[in-house]
């Protein structure tokens, strides 16, 4: 196994492992996908990747297609093919259709709550392009991601999942947001007054935390802060 995932690892630079899907679903065997990664039933090492739900995904592709995974933190699928869906409905009800049904691939326990629609364009040439921000009871997962690509014939033909896998905690805050945006500004008591300032509830590195933005006209700092402690997570300058 390690010398299968090792070679594939070497096909590609940001992703540690590219699986290929060449044949057509008729001769997309169990046989033909032990030949390719050895194994259809495996969790990919490092990552939170379940490859047999994987495989049950890529069979649905009517032109073969890739995986790259490789995101010790995130399910972080990047996935070419041909997937059909349902032409009456809106695409963004038959996208989460598509994504309620292979959710062990993705890591989600319930996508039609999860997945937040945040924006949805149709460009030049009519390809529909989705994006979903990851929620967990409403709370947003920072920096978490679902883009959906779909062509003009209503087929996925390329699907970026930088999500984490569904969350399991307590999304009760143990301080309030006005106590998180004072710890904030006694740390930069030295920096005047913030022209604005803003503090959310996120899930942050897999902690309920608050996102504290305090923003000067030179430049403004974001915090990541302990909601249950008022612990600083981390922080960093962004200068205008």
């Amino acid at each position: 196994m390690k010398h299968c995932l090792a070679a594939l690892a070497a096909t590609i630079v940001v992703f540690s492992v590219s699986v290929s899907y060449a044949e057509p679903p008729a001769a997309l065997t169990a046989a033909s996908i032990t030949g390719k990664i050895g194994g259809p039933s495996y969790k990919m090492s490092g990552t939170h990747v379940d490859m047999h739900a994987v495989d049950r995904l890529m069979v649905e592709s009517e032109a073969g297609g890739k995986v790259m995974a490789g995101d010790t933190h995130r399910t972080l699928l990047d996935i070419l093919g041909k997937f059909s869906l349902d032409k009456d409905a809106p695409p963004e009800d038959s996208a989460l259709a598509f994504i309620e049904r292979h959710r062990a691939a993705f890591g989600l326990k319930d996508p039609k709550s999860e997945l937040k629609l945040e924006d949805n364009r149709t460009d030049k040439i009519h390809h529909t392009h989705l994006s979903f921000q990851q929620v967990y009871k409403g709370v947003p997962v920072w920096k978490s991601l679902f883009v959906v690509h779909i062509d003009k014939d209503s087929n996925i033909y390329h699907i970026v999942s930088g999500n984490v896998p569904t969350p399991d905690m307590d999304t009760t805050p143990g301080i309030t947001d006005k106590k998180a945006l004072d710890i904030a500004l006694a740390d930069r008591s030295g920096s005047g007054k913030p022209s604005k300032t803003v503090a959310d509830l996120c899930i942050y590195d897999g902690k309920l935390a608050y996102h504290v933005r305090l923003d000067y006209y030179a430049d403004y700092w974001e915090y990541f802060m302990d909601a249950a402690t008022g612990g600083i997570i981390k922080k960093y300058s962004m200068k205008h």
